[in-house]
């Protein structure tokens, strides 16, 4: 069973900054879920006025003075105590500063002038690597930073990625996070707590559902309590850690599958230690009963030998009794043996299309690609079971059948002479530099403005056009269709699960776009 242990920092009284009022409060808050709602096994707390903390045999004074937090992570931290599969919650409130290109954290007595900034705070990067320490696979921060209303646009944090570590940040680093004083919380922790807490099917267990939760929750409770914008900003790395699982028992059956496919992805890319800490926290979520990652895990131990010896050792000889006449024959029996000819296999391709498909088969061929675009809607619904009034959500996008997938996909390129389609798409969105499934607005705006869906000349500038505006010819650039806007729900998000899918479906064996005979 995975162990989970945290770390609760808040601090309200500053020797050489501006006093906060609930930082503390905050930290308190945060001990109680991680002790009384989630059951941690450990949970260390660090405020004005916090017990001092009797660990491992070890006393450590628990006031968050820079000696106190340097000590406790340089001594704690020294030995792994944590193994593959737990997890490591830092949770920190207080003030944050940003200093030659490093975020730091800073404690009760630290100095904020330039020339004491390293002295007496503590980078966020000596954190991140002390915990790692532990042994953890999965280290989560929390930062509920840069406080202060004398902050500047250069002390906010965030810009600085954390190797191998989930980090949210309560505002981009232009940003200043703030205290709600009718919460007697910061905006993000009450957020962070409230998306913490939520039961059933619209919980937030993995880090991509309580990072959606968190931005828009922030957003509305500053604008509800007249404060400025702020807006979260997580980084998650290795990316391939944005659907990770974060509290097991409120897992779905769909969290799971979808971990899995990421998992299969990080295995055909050669990322055994990915893989292994995704199948591990799959065989977590389904209480050790999964035995998809129960095998999978067994194969771990022995893929760096698999691969040391498929490049080294020679391949082995074996000699066989056979007279060598025979072994010519059979030999001469296997050369003789040749695929079928390339029109036999587009004739065949040709004459098995699914009957679901004709539809879109005669739309595309007569080139009507408005009626196809909607057809490729109607017949997605199909697929994934959705009547006809229902929307196509993230989910369904996400996990969508990769022969479909290419079916449709082979559909549209074969009688737009690979103008159209959703690989098509997908290519112009890896040059606009997009990653599969990662949100990134400013990429899809480059992104829009490259397939002609967003306007970038004097008409509607700066606006996306409206379906009918779109140009359903083979005058359209390339890329332009689908659009797929009818009957989806927020087609731009959806798009980056749509692009994710046929990055993992690329990776099958059995995954090829269908040449159809044009």
């Amino acid at each position: 069973m995975a162990r989970n242990w945290a770390i609760c920092i808040g601090v309200n009284e500053y020797d050489n900054l501006p006093n906060l009022s609930f930082a503390k409060r905050d930290a308190e808050k945060m001990q109680q879920y991680f002790r009384s709602d989630v059951k941690f096994d450990k949970v260390y707390l660090f405020t004005d006025d916090s017990p001092p903390i009797d660990d491992a045999d070890k006393p450590y004074a628990s006031r968050p003075t820079y000696g106190a937090l340097r000590r406790f992570l340089r001594v704690r931290f020294e030995e792994d105590f944590l193994s593959d599969g737990d997890n490591l919650w830092f949770f920190f409130s207080g003030h944050g500063i940003r200093h030659q290109d490093r975020d730091y954290l800073l404690p009760s007595d630290a100095d904020p002038d330039p020339a004491g900034i390293e002295d007496t705070a503590i980078p966020i990067s000596y954190v991140s690597e002390r915990l790692r320490r532990s042994g953890a696979d999965n280290v989560i921060l929390l930062l509920d930073a840069c406080r202060s209303e004398q902050s500047s646009k250069d002390m906010g944090i965030g810009n600085e990625k954390q190797q191998g570590v989930i980090t949210f940040s309560s505002c981009s680093p232009a940003e200043r996070s703030y205290e709600i004083e009718a919460l007697e919380q910061g905006a993000f922790t009450y957020a962070l707590l409230e998306s913490l807490r939520i039961q059933g099917e619209g919980n937030c267990a993995t880090v991509e559902r309580l990072s959606k939760r968190i931005k828009y929750r922030v957003k509305e409770i500053n604008r509800d309590y007249e404060k400025p914008k702020q807006t979260p900003y997580p980084i998650v790395e290795p990316a391939s850690k944005y659907h990770l699982i974060l509290l097991p028992d409120a897992a779905t059956a769909q969290d799971i599958t979808t971990l899995k496919c990421d998992a299969l992805l990080a295995e055909t890319k050669k990322q055994w230690d990915v893989a292994k800490q995704l199948w591990m926290r799959v065989n977590v979520a389904a209480r050790g009963t999964d035995m998809d990652a129960i095998e999978a895990i067994q194969r771990f131990p022995t893929f760096g030998i698999m691969l040391i010896e498929s490049v080294v050792k020679p391949k082995t000889v074996i000699k066989s009794a056979t007279p060598p006449l025979i072994s010519a024959e059979i030999k001469t029996e296997k050369i003789a043996a040749k695929p079928a000819p390339k029109m036999q296999k587009r004739e065949l391709l040709k004459i098995i299309i699914p009957e679901r498909y004709q539809q879109l088969d005669s739309y595309l061929k007569a080139q009507k690609f408005k009626d196809a675009d909607k057809e490729t809607v109607r017949v997605m619904r199909e697929v994934v079971g959705k009547e006809s009034n229902q929307d196509l959500n993230v989910d369904d996008i996400r996990l969508f059948p990769c022969k479909d997938l290419k079916t449709i996909d082979g559909l549209w390129k074969k009688y737009s002479n690979d103008k159209f389609g959703f690989s098509i798409q997908n290519h112009i969105w890896l040059d606009c530099g997009g990653v599969p499934e990662i949100h990134d607005w400013d990429t899809y705006i480059r992104y829009a403005k490259q397939v002609k869906w967003y306007g970038n000349g004097s008409f509607n500038n700066g606006e996306f056009f409206d379906y009918s505006q779109l140009n359903f010819s083979l005058k359209g650039v390339k890329g332009h269709l689908p659009r797929l806007y009818e009957r989806v729900q927020g087609w731009y998000p959806t798009s980056y699960y749509l692009f994710g899918c046929l990055e993992r479906c690329k990776k099958l064996k059995d995954y090829k776009i269908p040449m159809y005979p044009k």
